[in-house]
């Protein structure tokens, strides 16, 4: 019998921690370790207890101030591959929570064979969020080291961002690219409910935000646009968390034509006629805004903000419309009807379609480069 590859995975959060990167690669690890005989190991952060296949290691710190949050990263990053060292593995599948962890994989795993999945880039990050300047030389010394001992391979999340890091840091490095966003395996991909929310209203156009409102993500043209809504023709539906969440709650509490909820269901997605989608442009390549692929899962089109060089809007544009500004989306919707919305509906269930076999195909690419990477070795 052929021994299984052992692929060490590692990264801040891993279920049953919360976080989106650990719901990913925990997706990715059942799907590979069920179908194609891989022993998964884990290294992450948290309070849980060790189990037979995931070591965590404690939180240095978790508060809010950004530089602390920045000095424990660093240090929670090196002791995360340390730690990940001692298990020995085949193959090392890298993630980039927390920022520092690709720095360190490069220092540390040089000689070992180690995969980099970039669900985030940094030090890109780091200058998108105004913490430090695109020349400042911990920023240059950052990237030198990226380039000096780069993986062996690269998983993204797009061909555009895959393009930008073959140009930036590993060009002779194989590569894959696996959408994220999708929330159901293909054979279960909606949520049935006969219910109905208190909050529908059949007559009107209802758009939503529902996750994460960032530093990547423009708050300021969100309300900008939904504040100036027609209340009699549209309704706007917000569920959000993040660094910029209770400005923005705080920003449209009291107009008649929004709804403010703790959660929706993704079952009531269903109801949400258009999901909005920011991302800014400094962040185009850096991240995708995941929340899009899951509405469009469930069948709702997207209103997205941001550049058409994201790969979010490469995966969805025939479910959606894009703007670069909320004035050109304020004026779309002027003369936005309930027929035009159904018709980006019905776009939304093929795009579906191709996603799921975008995925299928990324995960039979991510065997093959974990195989092929593993017979190197030998």
């Amino acid at each position: 019998m052929t021994p299984k590859v052992k692929i060490c995975i590692i990264n801040r959060n891993y279920p049953p921690e919360p976080g989106a990167t650990g719901f990913y690669a925990k997706r990715l690890a059942d799907v590979i370790q069920i179908e194609h005989h891989f022993e998964i190991q884990v290294v992450s952060i948290g309070m849980y207890q060790n189990e037979a296949n995931i070591k965590r290691i404690k939180s240095w710190y978790s508060g809010k101030l950004k530089l602390v949050r920045m000095i424990s990263s660093f240090i929670e990053s090196y002791y995360l591959i340390k730690r990940g060292l001692q298990i020995k593995a085949d193959l090392y599948l890298i993630m980039t929570d927390p920022p520092f962890l690709n720095y360190w994989a490069c220092k540390l795993l040089d000689n070992k064979r180690w995969i980099l999945w970039t669900m985030d880039l940094y030090p890109e990050a780091f200058v998108a969020n105004q913490l430090v300047g695109k020349l400042n030389s911990l920023v240059q010394s950052y990237q030198k080291v990226l380039r000096k001992n780069p993986p062996n391979a690269f998983i993204s999340l797009g061909k555009h961002q895959r393009n930008y890091v073959r140009e930036t840091y590993f060009s002779d490095a194989l590569s894959c690219i696996i959408p994220v966003g999708l929330q159901f395996p293909k054979a279960h991909k909606s949520v049935e409910s006969n219910s109905i929310p208190e909050w529908h209203d059949e007559d009107k156009i209802t758009l939503g935000y529902i996750g994460s409102i960032g530093e990547a993500h423009d708050k300021k043209a969100i309300v900008q646009l939904i504040r100036n809504l027609d209340t009699e023709k549209f309704k706007f539906v917000l569920s959000c968390y993040g660094s910029k969440s209770k400005r923005l709650i705080k920003s449209l509490e009291g107009f008649e034509n929004v709804v403010l909820l703790e959660h929706v269901p993704i079952q009531y997605f269903k109801f949400i006629d258009i999901q909005i989608v920011s991302l800014k442009n400094d962040w185009t390549h850096i991240c995708v805004p995941s929340k899009a692929l899951t509405a469009v899962e469930q069948y709702c089109c997207i209103l997205f903000l941001g550049s058409n060089q994201s790969d979010t809007w490469n995966y969805i544009q025939k479910a959606g419309w894009i703007f670069d500004t909320p004035d050109a989306a304020m004026l779309f919707l002027e003369n936005l009807s309930h027929s035009d919305v159904a018709e980006k509906k019905i776009m939304a269930q093929a795009v579906t379609e191709e996603l799921y076999e975008l995925w299928d195909s990324a995960i039979i690419n991510i065997k093959n480069l974990f195989l092929n990477l593993n017979k190197s070795i030998k």
